[in-house]
């Protein structure tokens, strides 16, 4: 027998990586399983001078007159998922021009607490038995991956078939199908395709497999979105938006071929949930990683079928 839970989208916050590790214990699982999109999307950087503190965030301007405040401010930010950069400001009050290139500062942040992330794996997780495995998504860089790659603690399965408690086979793809997002990590439907059939091709048992694949199956009401207009805003309709599904028609199409047992999926935050297709369970928990909530699942394998499952948040 063997228990699971896995879960996807954190998105770079704290709060839920560490609910993340504590699953583990928690649930009493043998396995944690990280879907993709470890990583957040904003960076805020903090000035300060003499010190004061300010920072641009929301459309607000926040102020604060002490250290100790500011670092409140900090841990708020790292738990909805953003990375706080603390800076000097010039002597004319203004940011420092002097300071590394943006995008360059976003990575070094995103690289400084993925680092802190896998130090604090290791140190809950190792000796417990508790297996730990962790890929990207779409919208991680993909030079993070060296950085898993390093630990001897959290496995990247990215594109390879692995075998969780030398029990059940998992094939893994981080990828998603293209967005209009341009996102660092997609690829046309084809090499989707191309890539989950080589790795299916390796599996002992495909009906007794999972398929840990981040885009979820194509209309399957685990990938439904809000419809956008050519400037990324969801169109509305009667004062509501519109949903649509923009799953994965390579990912559909396997799962219904290879009917594996389990599919694990997350990418689209808004469409947490369970279908079937065919005989396969497919599993999208959702996120909500903004407030600090995680969704997860917990599902129980024993000789070839799920005997149980159940979504659960924390």
């Amino acid at each position: 027998m063997l228990k699971i839970f896995y879960t996807s989208d954190i998105h770079g916050s704290e709060a839920c990586f560490r609910k993340f590790l504590d699953a583990g214990p928690d649930y009493g699982v043998d396995a944690l399983i990280f879907g993709g999109d470890i990583t957040g999307k904003l960076l805020v950087p903090i000035r300060e001078r003499a010190g004061q503190f300010e920072a641009s965030y929301q459309g607000k301007q926040h102020h604060f007159d002490s250290l100790s405040a500011a670092e409140d401010f900090e841990r708020t930010l790292q738990d909805s998922g953003h990375y706080p950069v603390r800076l000097e400001c010039g002597a004319d009050d203004q940011l420092a021009t002097d300071v590394p290139e943006f995008s360059s500062l976003f990575l070094q942040a995103m690289k400084e607490r993925i680092n802190r992330w896998l130090e604090l794996a290791d140190s809950r997780l190792r000796g417990t038995g508790i297996e730990c495995y962790v890929m990207l998504g779409n919208d991680d860089p993909a030079e993070l991956a060296e950085l898993i790659g390093q630990s001897d603690i959290v496995v990247n399965p990215d594109e390879q078939k692995v075998l969780i408690h030398d029990d059940v086979e998992m094939v893994c793809l981080g990828h998603s199908n293209l967005t209009p997002f341009n996102s660092h990590r997609e690829m046309p439907e084809e090499r989707i395709e191309s890539i989950l059939n080589k790795l299916a091709n390796q599996l002992t048992d495909v009906r007794a497999a999972i398929f840990n694949v981040h885009v979820p199956p194509y209309d399957s009401t685990l990938d439904d979105a809000p419809e956008l207009d050519e400037n990324l805003k969801a169109k509305s309709y009667d004062g509501q938006p519109r949903f649509i599904p923009v799953g994965s028609t390579a990912v559909r199409d396997i799962i219904l071929q290879r009917q594996p047992l389990l599919g694990l999926h997350g990418h689209v935050h808004e469409s947490g949930g369970t279908t079937s297709l065919g005989r396969t369970l497919c599993i999208n928990p959702g996120s909500s990683f903004t407030t600090g909530v995680l969704h997860g699942v917990v599902v129980t394998i024993d000789r070839g079928r799920v005997c149980s499952f159940q979504l659960v948040t924390s």
